[in-house]
């Protein structure tokens, strides 16, 4: 694989920090996502995210290649009408954590430019919502949401699901911020647009450990959740 970039066609791909699963995940790739490869390895890529310049390493297996010229010509919408089309079936819209801003940010426009029609559905899945204020590049202690939603200046029509854990109370994706996003998604949407708190696992877990946040004790309650919400809404 010589390619000098790349495109997601998965739901989610983890970049790693290091060429290893074990690694930290530094961020993730969602459906449709491209990139630059910087080098190739006998397994893995190490690469730089168009969208904010993130570099990392995936696996060679879990994507597709594309050539310089492809690349430039790309853009969310048509590689998921291309997909769309590819396999007579509905593209769903979906990621976890700082997914949440950039998907915002794919539904962003207006009643001429309706990029929301070309999905099915969308899946928030504990969405990174807000950033710590700095002053000097010091923490202050308050948060700002991070998140565009009074960008989308037209009523979708859309089944969207906010799912986060009841148990996560970091700041950046606290419940309580999560029924603020809800709404506003609410305001803009003509469907169903329903926040899910789930409530599985250890409950002697803290948030600390980020293990809420990325379902890390309740993935068979997420899968459920998830599985019946597109089912329900899948025509």
């Amino acid at each position: 694989m010589n390619n000098s970039h790349g495109i997601c066609a998965l739901s989610v791909i983890n970049v790693y920090r290091e060429p290893s699963e074990t690694s930290v995940i530094v961020n993730q790739l969602l459906y449709g996502d491209h990139f630059e490869v910087l080098q190739h390895q006998k397994f893995w890529s190490e690469i730089r995210l168009h969208y904010d310049q993130t570099e990392g390493f995936i696996l060679n297996s879990v994507y597709v290649g594309l050539d310089e010229q492809s690349a430039a010509a790309l853009s969310d919408y048509e590689v998921a009408e291309y997909y769309k089309k590819k396999f007579n079936k509905p593209i769903w819209l979906g990621g976890i954590s700082s997914a949440g801003p950039r998907m915002v940010g794919i539904l962003i426009g207006n009643e001429k430019n309706r990029p929301s029609d070309i999905f099915a559905g969308a899946i928030f899945a504990s969405p990174y919502l807000a950033r710590i204020k700095k002053i000097n590049d010091r923490p202050t202690g308050e948060f700002t949401y991070n998140i565009r939603v009074s960008q989308i200046k037209y009523k979708m029509n859309l089944p969207i699901l906010v799912v986060n854990h009841a148990r996560d109370h970091k700041p950046a994706q606290h419940p309580k911020k999560q029924e603020w996003f809800t709404k506003q998604l609410a305001k803009r949407n003509s469907n169903i647009t329903e926040l899910k708190l789930l409530t599985e696992g250890d409950p002697k877990i803290t948030y600390h450990d980020g293990g809420h946040h990325w379902f890390q004790y309740n993935k068979e309650e997420l899968a459920r959740v998830v599985s019946k919400f597109v089912l329900d809404n899948t025509k």
